[in-house]
Formats: structure tokens, C-alpha cells, sequence
């Protein structure tokens, strides 16, 4: 989401989802990350909104049953910037090289990991 403005409660419904339950019936909440609060504080991502719930909606499916809904709120703290919205922590490929990398030079783990290319 990009062109935010600070202190407005902004209201995100998130359709069609499949799970008759969820974690975020259970204390869980969103993860969202802030360009302007990556770049000004070195903050990455972190758990956001209240009025969390999560939902059977009134929309079925073509076999049986309905579709669910995530709902949740949420102010942004900087006018004019750009969000993302994840459900996890991202791991990216990145991360994975960076773990390989230390399993491949720790005295413990590199006599049982072997990295090759496949193509």
C-alpha cells in the first residue's frame, strides 16, 4: 500500500480464504513493513492491528461450504508511505544462502552438508 496518511484508522478486509479457522482468532496479527521506518530507524518487520478477527463470510464456494474473512485495522505512524502486508516473516533466498553458508563452515554441521549446482 503506498500514499499512507498518518493517524487515519484504515480498515483491511482480506477475502476468500479457505481456513475454518485461524491464528489470528487466537492473539495472532498481521506483519507489515515500513519503507519510512526501515530507512529513518532500521525497523523491519513487525506485528501490526487491532480489531483482529477472522471469519466465515456470506460468500460459498462451488462445492460446499463458504469462503472466510480476515479482517483487522490499523493507523500508519508517516504520511506518504509505503507498507507491506504478510501473513509470515518473509524468509528469502537470501536468508536460505546465508543459513547454508553457516552450516557449511560450522565444525558441527560441515562433514554432513554438501552444497553441488544442479543446472
Amino acid at each position: 500500500m503506498s500514499n499512507t496518511l498518518k493517524g487515519r484508522t484504515y480498515r483491511f478486509n482480506i477475502i476468500n480464504l479457505l481456513k475454518p479457522d485461524s491464528l489470528y482468532n487466537h492473539g495472532m496479527q498481521p506483519l507489515m513493513y515500513s519503507e519510512n521506518d526501515a530507512a529513518n530507524s532500521g525497523k523491519g518487520w513487525q506485528r501490526v492491528g487491532k480489531d483482529i478477527c477472522y471469519y466465515q463470510n456470506s460468500l460459498k464456494k462451488k462445492q460446499a461450504g463458504h469462503f472466510y474473512t480476515l479482517t483487522f485495522s490499523l493507523q500508519f505512524d508517516h504520511d506518504n508511505d509505503v507498507v507491506y502486508f504478510a501473513h509470515s516473516y518473509p524468509y528469502t533466498y537470501t536468508d536460505l544462502c546465508r543459513y547454508l553458508s553457516k552450516l557449511e563452515t560450522d565444525p558441527q554441521t560441515r562433514n554432513r552438508v554438501k552444497r553441488k549446482m544442479l543446472c
